[in-house]
């Protein structure tokens, strides 16, 4: 179980209410508003500062999502997944790292034509990490992640109708670890490439 500082509940807590009070609020019941649920699979990895020994591994997530239109062309959007993140060794090791993830979006569809770019910063709670080596031992590495961390993220996609489908690009801005023992002293970030696939429901 992780235990996360007093502030780190109350942003989740606020994030979550802002959200809610968004959905339940008749004044706010709008074509301008978009509800939806999306999966998302792809190949995710670490990066290191550092020459490092990683290589990619499948990454997977659920979500829900909260869209605003401002104008034709521009929309907000928040996400709220429950991701796996995490690499492989050439060794043979797996490191899975399980995340509540934020995302807050700015997206752009300039032709009006459903094609959209997105671009906006994720914040990344950690629920729990794992490391399992090449002879099946599972070993919990949470107290070596630091509890929150954060992404740049970049994307493009198409929707029609109610379908989506987005491309998504996740680079970390902040070293996950915070203790080195399992590791060595190197830096390490996120590094993901999403495909999600979702609907979207006008409220």
């Amino acid at each position: 179980m992780v235990t996360f500082p007093l502030k780190k509940n109350l942003l989740c807590a606020n994030l979550l209410a802002i959200i809610l009070l968004l959905v339940c609020s008749k004044s706010l019941y709008s074509y301008d508003f978009q509800l939806g649920l999306k999966g998302l699979v792809g190949a995710t990895g670490l990066s290191l500062v550092e020459e490092g020994d990683y290589e990619m591994q499948l990454g997977y997530g659920l979500g829900v999502s909260l869209a605003y239109t401002i104008e034709d062309y521009f929309s907000v959007e928040l996400d709220l997944f429950i991701l796996q993140k995490g690499a492989r060794t050439f060794q043979g090791n797996t490191i899975s790292i399980n995340y509540l993830s934020i995302p807050l979006l700015l997206k752009a569809d300039p032709f009006n034509l459903g094609a959209f770019l997105s671009v906006g910063a994720q914040i990344n709670l950690l629920i729990q990490g794992t490391l399992d080596d090449r002879f099946s031992n599972s070993i919990t590495i949470t107290d070596a992640i630091e509890p929150m961390s954060y992404d740049l993220i970049l994307g493009i996609g198409y929707q029609k109708d109610i379908l989506m489908l987005e491309l998504r690009y996740e680079y970390g801005l902040s070293d996950i670890l915070i203790n080195q023992s399992y590791f060595g002293n190197v830096i390490e970030k996120n590094n993901t490439l999403y495909v999600l696939m979702g609907v979207m429901f006008t409220l």
